[in-house]
């Protein structure tokens, strides 16, 4: 599972087994991922008020955890095979670059971060979570993130936060009408299954394409090559398994590569092979 910035809030349950905001039971080959969400004010009637794991390997990271309660044991319970960084969690908790400091939201319904929160450019400072950068303010992040483009903890930091955008309310919620992309694992070797999600209003042909940190063209792959499903709510998902070949099917070496669909609207994604 890859569970990506979202909103994880005011939740109760918990009863049997524990687990206010999330409760994980196993894993497959790979770990599961709790990457940039905001997890608040969830409650467990026994342990684990934001996330109960059991016999799961969970890579926690670039989350806000605060304000979690339960009625014995703490908020993150049964994590001791987990990896738990660069979040911040009310009453602190053992790993790297992790903090124990009030968030400061400018509120408390759309969880949107002030400029002066100790989670902004907090995350991990690789710069595969960084935040989006902003088109007209280069070097800075694009708003809901805040700060440099180092990764922003909590919902709106990382890749996934330009998916939010600001309604006629003036509050921040997923976009309808955006096309969402996505691989893993990332990083990867010797390949990666990228997922696409496009609106129900876009009937054009595409291609996915991938180019190398240079801009020059690798692989192209057209329609016909991704795996498409269709949701409930009309959006069609392509998924695309790259093996990590240029176009003539020669292995190409390690380091950052980016991707995107041929579509005017379709963000670019980076990822990392690592041999």
């Amino acid at each position: 599972a890859l569970v990506k910035n979202n909103i994880v809030a005011h939740n109760s349950g918990g009863q049997l087994y524990g687990g206010g905001g999330f409760y994980f039971i196993g894993n497959d080959e790979e770990p599961i991922i709790v990457e940039n969400n905001t997890i608040i004010g969830n409650h467990s009637e026994t342990t684990g008020g934001a996330m109960r794991m059991w016999s799961s390997v969970v890579d926690v990271l670039n989350n806000i955890i605060w304000g979690n309660t339960q009625n014995s044991g703490g908020p993150l319970y049964g994590a001791g095979a987990s990896s738990i960084t660069y979040c911040d969690i009310e009453g602190g908790f053992t790993g790297e670059g992790n903090i124990d400091e009030y968030p400061a939201f400018a509120d408390t319904t759309t969880c949107i971060l002030t400029e002066t929160s100790p989670c902004v450019d907090a995350g991990n400072p690789d710069i595969m979570y960084n935040d989006p950068e902003d088109p007209f303010n280069p070097g800075n992040a694009l708003y809901p993130a805040l700060g440099t483009l180092r990764n922003d903890m909590g919902a709106y930091g990382g890749g996934g936060s330009e998916n939010w955008v600001v309604n006629d309310e003036n509050l921040l919620k997923p976009c309808a009408n955006k096309i969402f992309m996505q691989n893993f694992p990332n990083p990867f070797n010797p390949g990666t299954a990228i997922s696409c999600h496009i609106p129900p209003a876009i009937n054009d042909e595409f291609a996915l394409v991938i180019y190398n940190i240079k801009g020059q063209l690798i692989r192209v792959m057209p329609l016909h090559q991704g795996c498409r499903t269709a949701s409930e709510t009309g959006e069609n998902r392509y998924t695309f398994t790259w093996n990590g070949k240029d176009e003539q099917g020669n292995p190409v070496t390690s380091g950052i590569y980016f991707y995107r669909l041929t579509l005017p609207d379709s963000p670019t994604r980076k990822m990392l092979l690592m041999k």
